[in-house]
């Protein structure tokens, strides 16, 4: 089936319908706060808006001391050019930062449809498939790069798919100019590349324009290379290529932690998968290998959770997702293994190369590192139902719709746990720094995400452990979730007093004491946690004596000097 061969008037009829549903499970978080990594986006786009050629020109205490972003920044800038464009209209509150990305949610969603049109007979399938992901919904309104380079990405393969079939030039070009801009939200867009020069050479089986349409998106990152060491010394993508290294072990172990969270993050990441599983039809010839492969899974979750220290409950659901990443590696290679088409190769590149990334390659295995990959995994959901109605065996429409919604309820859930979450961090904010502020205090924070954007609007300073200087009296604020955390002086401090914040009541997204890692698996083993959720706990202190970070920093030792009460 054809792009081209769909009704207009249908086509237009499901993009309605997905942007209905896009904007209906989105919307009531528009409003959420700021959350995780989104910050430092922010801020760089409200640079890009003072100037927009020197878009990491400034400062920024991300890591536990100031340094300049262009050090620790590991993203391209795209995504926040975006942002400080739609920003100069719609303002910079929470919701219209937010509300900045759903368009690009919903180009990323029809994008994952029009290439599912010309690979199935079911392309409204492979969309709700690729909605109701966690991976997917829960990134849909994050002021980040994911879904602005999902989106590109997909459009680059719709068009290059198309200008292959047409033989047409221009086609290949814009293509391969989305596939450039890709790789200037984030860097890992590059794979994009031998992606399409893959499918090019199998569909079109000779070298032709395509070849030369694909200098331009390394050219386009060339100049970005050459610009960023103009502006800040050094190569952007080789200082990303060197804080991923940093985070590599290179024993087996090490490895085979990898490939069982790569397993977990895909699997729940791609949660429809296992939702539709029973309307996809394993088949008894599968058996024979399927139970190898769950045996294998299970020895890789028992020593996971075993290094982790998980309990029963992280266990279980360890083995859950493990299995369903195992069926989105297991769903492509049947494709393959059953068509040998173009096509075929495409996804399964596409979905073994993300898997990869994710597993091994990225500094830490995460649920915004498997994003790419769902919308493959929804058009082979289509393929298979396909396969299985041309064998004439369908799947029963209710037994679709119930994993559909079981799929929806599921990322809706997660969506909302990550909103619980920003929403506790912008709540201490309030409650601690504004309550601290309003007696004339000064208030030092550590940690960052969320809770650094509101704490510093509010007039609190993030510590440095270089340079900060407390003097008696001054009040220190230190989450027990959070990144970048590092020793205070316990001598110079009073003892601390607690405050918990609540968040949702049995989901975690972000904890380690609840295994929950979704933006990074260091925090924990699984991309979401079911159980008790921990609330957000933050510690208070109160400087007894002054102290100097800096001179702890130069000599090993501070300098504590007694002041009063």
């Amino acid at each position: 089936m054809s792009i081209a061969s769909e009704a207009p008037r249908a086509a237009r009829r499901r993009s309605a319908g997905l942007a209905l549903l896009l904007l209906l499970c989105v919307g009531p978080f528009l409003a959420r706060p700021i959350h995780l990594d989104e910050p430092v986006f922010v801020w760089v786009a409200r640079q890009i808006a003072r100037d927009p050629l020197d878009f990491y020109g400034f400062e920024l205490n991300w890591t536990g001391t100031r340094e300049p972003v262009h050090a620790f920044m590991m993203n391209p800038p795209l995504a926040s050019y975006y942002l400080a464009l739609v920003a100069s209209a719609l303002g910079w509150s929470d919701a219209a930062v937010h509300a900045a990305f759903v368009p690009v949610a919903l180009a990323a969603l029809l994008g994952a449809v029009a290439l599912a049109a010309r690979l199935s007979s079911r392309p409204l399938i492979a969309g709700l498939a690729t909605l109701f992901s966690p991976a997917f919904l829960a990134s849909c309104t994050m002021a980040m790069s994911d879904t602005l380079a999902l989106a590109l990405w997909l459009w680059a393969l719709v068009l290059w798919d198309r200008g292959l079939r047409d033989a047409s030039r221009g086609r290949l070009a814009a293509a391969a100019l989305l596939a450039g801009l890709a790789a200037l939200s984030e860097y890992f867009a590059l794979a994009l590349i031998p992606l399409l020069a893959l499918h090019a050479a199998l569909t079109a089986r000779r070298a032709g324009a395509w070849l030369a349409a694909l200098a331009l998106p390394l050219g386009m990152i060339a100049a970005y290379e050459w610009a960023g060491a103009q502006l800040y010394g050094h190569s952007p993508l080789l200082g990303a290529a060197g804080y991923v290294a940093d985070y590599h072990g290179a024993t087996l172990a090490a490895h085979a932690r990898k490939l069982a969270l790569g397993l977990v993050f895909a699997g729940g990441g791609a949660a429809s998968l296992l939702f539709l599983a029973p309307a996809l039809g394993p088949g008894r010839e599968r058996l024979r290998w399927l139970l190898p492969l769950g045996l294998g899974c299970g020895k890789l979750v028992l020593a996971l959770a075993i290094a982790r220290g998980a309990g029963a409950s992280t266990l279980a659901q360890l083995f859950v997702w493990c299995a369903a990443g195992v069926g989105v590696l297991a769903l492509a290679l049947g494709d393959l293994l059953r068509t040998r088409r173009p096509e075929s190769a495409l996804l399964f590149a596409w979905v073994l190369g993300c898997f990869a990334f994710a597993s091994f390659l990225n500094w830490t295995p995460n649920a915004r590192s498997v994003l790419p990959l769902v919308p493959a995994v929804g058009i082979l959901v289509a393929r298979r139902l396909d396969r299985r109605a041309a064998a004439g065996r369908p799947a029963r429409p209710a037994g679709i719709a119930a994993g559909l919604a079981l799929a929806a309820a599921l990322s809706v859930a997660v969506l909302d746990a990550d909103a619980r979450l920003a929403s506790a961090s912008r709540a201490a904010a309030e409650a601690l720094v504004g309550g601290l502020r309003a007696g004339g205090a000064r208030v030092w924070f550590q940690g960052h995400w969320g809770f650094q954007y509101y704490a510093e609007a509010l007039g609190a300073e993030p510590l440095d452990r270089a340079r900060s200087q407390l003097e008696a009296g001054d009040w220190i604020l230190r989450p027990a979730n959070n990144s970048y955390l590092f020793p205070l002086p316990a001598r110079s401090l009073g003892p601390p007093s607690q405050r918990e914040f609540p968040v949702h009541c049995c989901l975690s997204t972000m904890h380690p004491a609840a295994q929950a890692g979704f933006y990074a698996a260091t925090f924990g083993a699984l991309p979401f946690a079911f159980g008790a959720a921990p609330p957000e706990r933050y510690f208070v202190y109160r400087s007894r004596a002054h102290f100097d970070f800096g001179a702890r920093a130069g000599t090993g030792r501070g300098r504590p000097r007694a002041g009063p009460r």
